[in-house]
């Protein structure tokens, strides 16, 4: 985090600002199809690849054994999806705490990539190294600190939901932080000072000007954090409970 402020420095990213520009097209000839070809060799190796092979495995009737049609059944998924009751109850739970947490994470995100990015505010750089610092701590050891903070009054929530929702809070939080500051880095500052200057409050100079130029980044942040923490698997083993189990 320390080499990334020292080699971004005070360079300026601005690209959205009261003055419109074109955008310029350029053209690469031939080149086109070799990057076009290497972006699809990329999304081949990273999902389909994973996903063939998982595919592949799920439908053995024994793992260790070797294919042949003996050995093909679909009674893994016959259990899955229609004999265990735990997988509707585990997957409803999850998207909504993942839901949940999504939103939570980039409102809080906004606020302080705006008091990061758009005020002179003491201690900035401060706040910033703490959003970030919590993609350090292993799913594990953040689920035993949950655990070890809300175990007792006044905050008891060891056992229930909010629990689960407070540790995915933690966990998309530096990612949406990374998207909003991205987005906010880009958008010049004297768009909102001209809704401000209009006698626009602070909130709907975000939610009419702000948010709307930036919706891009925070929706692909939003759908990142949802997706992570939907298959999140280090602190949701410990923070569960039964009646609260996530996928």
């Amino acid at each position: 985090l320390i080499g990334q402020r020292i080699y971004l420095g005070r360079k300026q990213y601005i690209t959205m600002g009261g003055t419109r520009t074109s955008p310029q097209i350029v053209d690469i000839g031939i080149w086109k199809y070799v990057l076009c070809g290497l972006s699809l060799f990329v999304i081949v190796l990273s999902i389909f690849l994973p996903f063939l092979a998982l595919l592949s495995v799920s439908i053995k009737k024994i793992f260790g054994n070797p294919y042949s049609l003996g050995n093909l059944s679909l009674k893994h998924y016959e259990f899955v999806f229609l004999k265990s009751p735990i997988v509707f109850t585990s997957l409803k739970n999850s998207f909504l705490l993942a839901l949940g947490a999504s939103i939570i994470s980039l409102i809080l995100a906004l606020i302080i990539g705006w008091m990061v990015e758009k005020t002179k505010l003491g201690g900035r750089s401060i706040l910033t190294f703490i959003t970030l610092l919590c993609m350090s701590f292993p799913g594990i050891a953040l689920a035993l600190g949950l655990i070890f903070a809300f175990s007792s009054p006044p905050l008891n929530l060891y056992g229930s939901r909010w629990i689960l929702l407070v540790g995915y809070v933690i966990i998309g939080l530096p990612v949406a932080f990374l998207f909003a500051r991205t987005s906010l880095k880009q958008l010049g500052i004297e768009l909102v000072e001209a809704a401000r200057t209009c006698g626009s409050s602070w909130i709907q100079s975000m939610r009419d000007v702000t948010v709307p130029l930036i919706k891009g980044g925070i929706l692909a942040g939003g759908i990142i954090i949802f997706v992570s923490i939907f298959r999140e698997l280090g602190a949701s083993i410990l923070l569960y409970t039964g009646g609260n189990e996530v996928v």
